[in-house]
């Protein structure tokens, strides 16, 4: 784990994944292709977080 970037145990692919599966339980359907494709591992991390934000928000 001390190797990976910022602590984190993601795998960037994974996290990429993870986004877009948040996204899409959010949205309804994947996100464009590409929106999040160029994004760092930092930045990944910090829109799964609104995502798991927003779907908290949308249950209650």
């Amino acid at each position: 784990m001390a190797d990976k970037p910022y602590g984190d145990y993601w795998d960037r692919s994974d996290l990429l994944e993870e986004v877009k599966s948040l996204y899409q339980k959010l949205h309804g359907t994947r996100p464009e292709v590409g929106l999040y494709d160029d994004l760092e591992i930092k930045s990944l991390n910090e829109e799964l977080a609104d995502l798991r934000g927003e779907i908290i928000k949308k249950n209650l």
